[in-house]
């Protein structure tokens, strides 16, 4: 019988996007598929490397400063706004219940923007809408919402981010050849951690293939 063929990782996904609607359920044959998938792009990238610090200076009070007094000329910077998200994540800090609550609130949006678009812009409004909806080539943004996905799914175990954080590896894998070498790294560990996730939810639900 002819191998399944994991479909969702092939192409340029930024600009022909994956809609992922209508999947067949495919069952354990679907986790095989792709497990070969991802095996096949680990091999033609680096050591992992795991997610960098935080940079910048950040701000603990970000979410509740001058910056998000919800006026119209107000703009989330991708960059800083996932320095922010990531760094809520940690345990760093003496940080306001709901400072964490907001932070969460606005990952909350961006994974729910991401799963209409598929894709990360350079900049966003306080509503979470792209600025300019020609600016989502940079794939170093793709990267570090990744790695917030991944840190948010390890700490809330909630399942939007998991399947956020598969979307966008996938898209990251498609386009891997475009990465530099420092992000081909980082991809790898992405790749790790999302199996080492869907390793431990495969055997609460008794699945087997992995």
């Amino acid at each position: 019988m002819e191998k399944l063929s994991y479909e969702y990782a092939h192409g340029d996904l930024i600009e022909d996007r994956q809609t992922y609607f209508y999947s067949d359920f495919k069952g354990e044959d679907f986790l095989e598929s792709w497990e070969t998938s991802r095996a096949e792009v680990l091999t033609s990238l680096p050591v992992p490397v795991a997610a960098p610090s935080v940079q910048s200076d950040i701000n603990e009070k970000y979410f509740e400063g001058e910056h998000n007094n919800y006026k119209a000329t107000d703009i989330y910077i991708t960059e800083s706004l996932l320095e922010h998200l990531l760094y809520a994540l940690t345990d760093k800090g003496e940080r306001q219940k709901e400072t964490e609550e907001k932070s969460l609130s606005v990952l909350n949006a961006l994974v729910k923007r991401f799963e209409v678009s598929k894709r990360i812009y350079q900049s966003y409004d306080v509503n979470l809408h792209a600025n300019d909806k020609a600016e989502y080539h940079d794939l170093g943004l793709y990267i570090r919402f990744a790695e917030v996905c991944e840190k948010a799914y390890e700490k809330y175990m909630r399942l939007p981010f998991l399947n956020v954080l598969l979307k966008t590896i996938d898209t990251l894998c498609a386009l891997h050849l475009r990465l530099d070498s420092s992000q081909k790294g980082r991809l790898a560990y992405l790749i790790q951690s999302e199996r080492k996730h869907i390793e431990r939810l495969s055997k609460k639900c008794g699945v087997s293939k992995l």
